[in-house]
């Protein structure tokens, strides 16, 4: 049986974290740097050390969150959380608003994952207007916890520093033939102001019996995280990952759309699949904003020929424009939609900015861009009944 907080929390591993955290409490308000040095790393692999060392005395079937209760006990007792021991004032928030973390750490999270075959850890560190996250996967292996797997951001001093919030983490099952997983990590870059941020999403395959993880997948891109909470969402399978966030409209009135990421992996190769997009008009900004290369994978071959110059004219690292209307179905043609959008803003040649695209619909989620005109057709007139489509995946997963 573990001992209680007040006895550990005179422990030599906790008392040589405070002492190498309390110092830098005296050199917050560096926004530049965040509070961020190469000395946060040794406290990063020390505090997993110590988790570690409480982990020998889980059982397989242990109850992880009385232990994680515990172990955050004794970390507030040991002063390394904003907050002080029985007091609610949190010494991390300025009076500006702002928070500012540096010298502390987060409070532990513990998480079974695969019908509680696995086990996931996740630690943070306070910096300036932000928290930096670690994560530790462990499997129960010889009779005990081993870890075997683990996300976490170097701090160097010629490197540059990209602290992450984790929002996710998911793994898959095991490959019957390889016993290899798949693990996902999903999150941002934590600031004190804009909903506006850089999410990224990271995945890994992870042998056991190398007892290491091969980065296969590192994206990063601007998105909203105030719509929902997580802000991103995700799962993965023993062959594929699925991603979905939530990232600004061309329109800004629009404001933004659910954008999916999903893709199949074949060893060390990744390949963009079906969904790539909930509905005409987020389908249409995707055809837009992805190169060619990648555009041309859902145009129909005897299509891109003509369609080419049309990305050519309408694409651009930074698309701006509006939409004319909502998207209309054609009557004649039930799969048919057709999108309009004013993107004078665009090309150099204002007067020649409308175009109406022409999406194919086939259901689940399966779309192609087959026509681009710069009138609208007459009989394109049928918007969307209420209902259609969904808004969201998750938790929705029937049509994988």
């Amino acid at each position: 049986m573990l001992a209680g907080a007040s006895a550990q929390a005179q422990a030599p591993p906790l008392l040589e974290l405070h002492a190498q955290l309390a110092p830098m409490r005296a050199t917050r308000g560096d926004s530049e740097k965040r509070g961020a040095t190469p000395a946060l790393m040794a406290v990063k692999h020390e505090l997993r050390d110590w988790i570690e060392a409480h982990l020998s005395r889980l059982a397989e079937n242990g109850d992880e969150q009385a232990l994680a209760v515990r172990l955050n006990e004794e970390l507030a007792g040991a002063d390394l959380f904003c907050k002080e021991k029985d007091n609610a004032k949190d010494r991390c928030a300025k009076d500006d608003g702002e928070w500012e973390g540096t010298g502390f750490l987060e409070p532990l999270h513990f998480e079974r994952q695969e019908s509680g075959g696995l086990l996931m850890v996740r630690t943070g560190l306070g910096i300036f207007c932000g928290e930096d996250e670690s994560a530790y996967l462990y499997e129960w292996h010889d009779g005990r916890w081993q870890r075997l797997w683990q996300t976490e951001q170097t701090i160097e001093p010629s490197k540059p520093y990209a602290p992450q919030f984790i929002a996710g983490l998911r793994a898959s099952r095991p490959d019957d033939k390889t016993g290899r997983r798949l693990v996902m990590s999903l999150g941002y870059a934590g600031w004190c102001t804009s909903n506006w941020r850089r999410v990224f999403y990271r995945l890994w395959r992870v042998d056991p019996a190398a007892a290491a993880g091969t980065l296969l997948l590192d994206q990063a891109e601007y998105a909203y995280i105030g719509a929902h909470d997580p802000p991103l969402e995700g799962s993965v399978g023993t062959a594929d990952a699925l991603v979905e966030l939530t990232i600004g409209s061309l329109d800004a009135g629009v404001h933004s759309y659910e954008a999916v990421r999903h893709y199949a992996i074949s060893g060390d190769r990744i390949e963009r699949i079906d969904p790539v997009a909930l509905d005409p008009a987020a389908f249409t900004e995707e055809w837009l904003k992805n190169t060619w290369e990648q555009s041309a994978a859902w145009t129909p071959l005897r299509r891109r020929t003509f369609l080419r110059p049309w990305h050519i004219r309408f694409h651009a690292d930074f698309i701006r424009g509006e939409y004319i209307g909502q998207p209309q179905r054609c009557g004649k043609t039930p799969d048919l939609w057709q999108v309009g959008i004013d993107l004078k803003d665009v090309i150099e040649d204002k007067s020649s900015g409308i175009g109406y695209f022409f999406v194919t619909w086939q259901p689940p989620y399966h779309f192609e861009m087959i026509d681009i005109r710069s009138k609208p057709r007459a009989d394109c007139n049928q918007p969307a009944p209420p209902g259609e489509g969904l808004e969201t995946l998750f938790p929705i997963q029937g049509w994988r």
